[in-house]
């Protein structure tokens, strides 16, 4: 344990937090290098880093020291949102390192649920020195040592002077990571557009447009969508209503997860297949958010036929389900399909509620939205 009164010990610290940041990991920053050696050069604190998004208001972080995993996740998911320190933190500017001692002691919080319910229980997180980085508009990185009140006088003095020294390097460090993070997904959605034949929009969950491939633009050109603020809007009704009820749905949903619908644009047909894009992240400190792709495919059933055998094999259909599947995919009533096949309606109406069961559909346009991959080219 160094000499906390010496200065010249103080710096090696400080030179040794930034060196293990810099160069500790193989394949990037070593975030939990610097809260692993805080911890165990103040023995008995716990030194967390933690990293606030403010676009999708959630926190991520590390731990180290002698604070277990489970308390962690209990701030990160809950009272994280109630602790009193981070109103007084959000008027201090960036850069700033505070020692609670000086600008908020603890005792000042008593009766609160989280001083009560979370931060006396740990028994060694009552005075704590903290710095503070915003990582441009929406990260807010906090790096706070918690330690017993006993040890103040002496960790606190010695942790605020490691922290003015370490401050400049950590946001270097954050900003490049981030910049780095920020470039490489651009590249792979970028490469996700170019290799897709059929309009493509990538955009966030909120609907903000980052990039599409040029068919997507001529899609754009022709009027059937927009970009409005930003946000990618279509232009028929009923297919921006759906849209938005799959953003709304995405903010809840795993990583891959997919919706299809079958609108009319003009006298096209079109599915729109509304997926989210699955999270690759390669830095420690950011996680990559969410985005998703909208697929948009122009089809005739009128103009193609069903590839009966897929459909078949795919879905278990028989061959006279199969048959009325060609039909209600061209768009053809129950009662012109009963006519068609020489059945009475209520056989094909049975029938098609087979269909839809085998199919996982409930209603006609899903339906073709669901069979739109097994469409071929008519045989000559």
């Amino acid at each position: 344990m160094p000499d906390f009164q010496d200065a010249v010990a103080i710096d090696r610290v400080a030179e040794e937090l930034c060196r293990r940041l810099v160069f500790g990991g193989e394949t990037g920053p070593s975030w939990d290098a610097v809260t692993d050696r805080l911890a165990e050069v103040f023995p008995g604190s716990f030194a967390t880093l933690l990293l606030h998004d403010h676009t999708e208001n959630r926190s991520t972080g590390v731990v180290s020291g002698e604070m277990d995993e489970q308390a962690f996740s209990q701030y990160t998911d809950h009272y994280a949102a109630v602790n009193p320190w981070l109103p007084a933190w959000s008027k201090e500017p960036s850069g700033s390192v505070l020692f609670t001692e000086t600008h908020f002691p603890a005792v000042l919080l008593k009766g609160n649920e989280f001083y009560e319910d979370w931060l006396v229980p740990l028994g060694n997180g009552e005075s704590a020195v903290g710095l503070k980085l915003a990582c441009g508009d929406d990260f807010l990185l906090h790096l706070p040592v918690h330690f017993r009140p006993k040890d103040a006088a002496v960790y606190g003095p010695a942790l605020v002077a490691i922290m003015e020294r370490i401050k400049n390097t950590l946001m270097m460090v954050a900003q490049s990571e981030r910049v780095w993070l920020r470039m490489q997904t651009q590249a792979t959605l970028e490469a996700l557009c170019d290799y897709e034949d059929h309009p493509l929009f990538v955009t966030d969950l909120r609907g903000t447009l980052l990039c599409m491939n040029p068919q997507a633009e001529r899609f754009v050109a022709d009027g059937f969508a927009l970009v409005r603020c930003g946000r990618l809007r279509l232009v028929p009704p009923l297919a921006s209503v759906w849209l938005d009820k799959q953003f709304s749905a995405a903010r809840r949903a795993m990583s891959g997860a997919r919706w299809r619908a079958v609108f009319p644009f003009d006298a096209d047909t079109c599915v729109l297949e509304f997926f989210l894009l699955p999270q690759r992240s390669t830095s420690f400190l950011y996680r990559d958010r969410v985005y998703a792709g909208l697929r948009i495919r122009r089809v005739s059933p009128q103009r193609h036929d069903l590839d009966r055998d897929l459909v078949r094999a795919r879905f278990g259909l028989t061959l006279a389900e199969s048959r009325l599947c060609d039909l209600l995919v061209k768009g053809v009533s129950l009662r012109d399909a009963a006519d068609r096949l020489g059945l009475r309606e209520s056989t094909v109406r049975s029938a098609a509620k087979r269909i839809f069961e085998k199919t996982s559909c409930s209603r006609q346009g899903q339906l073709v939205a669901v069979l739109s991959d097994y469409l071929r080219e008519p045989l000559s």
